[in-house]
C-alpha cells in the first residue's frame, strides 16, 4: 500500500459481513500507513469513525446545504479542468 497516496471508500446498500473486513483494513491503513490520506464521504466517513472509535449521529435539524470551494493542486486542476471544485450536501 505504500505506493498509494489516497484511499476512498464507497457506500454499500446495507450492513454486510464484509464491513468487519473493511474496518480491519481501515485500522491497518491508519496505523501502519499514516502517510496515506483517507477520504470518507457518506458511508465511508462512518466506517472511518467506527474504526477510530468515533461516533456519527444524524443531524437532528435535517439536511444542511453548504457551498464550499475546494482548492485543487496543479494535478487536480489538470484532471478536473478547473481551479476549484464547488458544492456539498450534508445530512
Amino acid at each position: 500500500m505504500d505506493s498509494f497516496d489516497v484511499v476512498k471508500f464507497e457506500y454499500p446498500p446495507e450492513e454486510t459481513p464484509w464491513i468487519t473486513t473493511l474496518i480491519t483494513f481501515v485500522s491497518e491503513l491508519v496505523t501502519k500507513h499514516p502517510k496515506i490520506k483517507s477520504v470518507g464521504i457518506c458511508f465511508s466517513h462512518q466506517i472511518i469513525a467506527r474504526t477510530l472509535r468515533g461516533e456519527c449521529i444524524p443531524n437532528l435539524l435535517g439536511w444542511e446545504i453548504e457551498v464550499s470551494d475546494v482548492a485543487l493542486t496543479e494535478f487536480g486542476k489538470a484532471i478536473f479542468d478547473a481551479d476549484v471544485l464547488v458544492g456539498q450536501f450534508l445530512k
